[in-house]
């Protein structure tokens, strides 16, 4: 039929959902597998936005619903305990979508940023994987001001973060410390890790150990440098 609306691999798009302005419970359920990826992870109002940014590219109408309406009709239908699309991972509002996929997901049209605000973004010094490769992260990152204070001193270690996310985007963590830390940040190290936690654990322990905890700066802040961490990941067989 010419009035047929059809998602992007050719499957059509019920027309009882397509003349909808507001998404019910049943089609967000149908339209899960042809807006996310397997396996993949972000906050729940992230999923939520991707939701409505395709029913609203298919159908060409605005929805007569708030996000927050959305999101108390998803939470019992999308993101309840035994749910069979997504499941809450380590860390507040992260989920990773496990249902099933027909495609390779769906990007909501981004604004590309300037040129002054791409150099702006923060990247890792340096990327590694573990032994045992998975799509969460070990990071270390630490204030410049206190890096370029320890050279004046022709001192080789200074106070660094080390820390555990469980996704590989740990880039965006980061544009949240930026924001509220009144400090240039360097993000030093990444490592892609099945189990960031077993990472994170063996390098604390080692340097707590020694004496380079930084007891008043928080759990995570460590007296170290970069050479140094991946010295005790790999005497602990945990990178090559």
């Amino acid at each position: 039929m010419a009035d047929e609306l059809k998602h992007e691999n050719g499957d059509v798009y019920p027309s009882h959902f397509a003349n909808k302005d507001t998404l019910s419970a049943d089609i967000l359920r149908h339209l899960c597998p042809y807006v996310f990826k397997k396996d993949q992870v972000g906050r729940r109002n992230s999923f939520l936005e991707d939701l409505i940014a395709y029913h609203k590219k298919i159908t060409k109408k605005d929805l007569n619903q708030s996000l927050s309406s959305v999101g108390v009709l998803a939470k019992k239908t999308l993101f309840h305990k035994e749910s069979p699309f997504f499941v809450k991972i380590e860390g507040y509002g992260n989920y990773r979508y496990v249902g099933d996929s027909v495609g390779d997901g769906f990007s909501k049209p981004v604004i590309r940023p300037e040129t002054d605000a791409i150099a702006g973004q923060i990247t890792p010094d340096k990327e590694l994987s573990a032994r045992n490769k998975g799509r969460e992260s070990l990071y270390v990152w630490w204030h410049k001001d206190s890096e370029e204070l320890a050279k004046l001193k022709n001192h080789d270690c200074w106070a660094m973060k080390i820390g555990k996310h469980n996704s590989p985007n740990v880039s965006a963590r980061f544009e949240s410390y930026r924001v509220a830390i009144p400090h240039k940040i360097r993000l030093g190290l990444i490592i892609s890790c099945k189990n960031c936690s077993q990472l994170e654990k063996a390098v604390h322990t080692v340097l707590e150990n020694r004496g380079q905890k930084i007891g008043e700066e928080g759990s995570e802040w460590f007296n170290t440098n970069v050479n140094e961490i991946l010295d005790v990941l790999r005497f602990q067989h945990l990178i090559e």
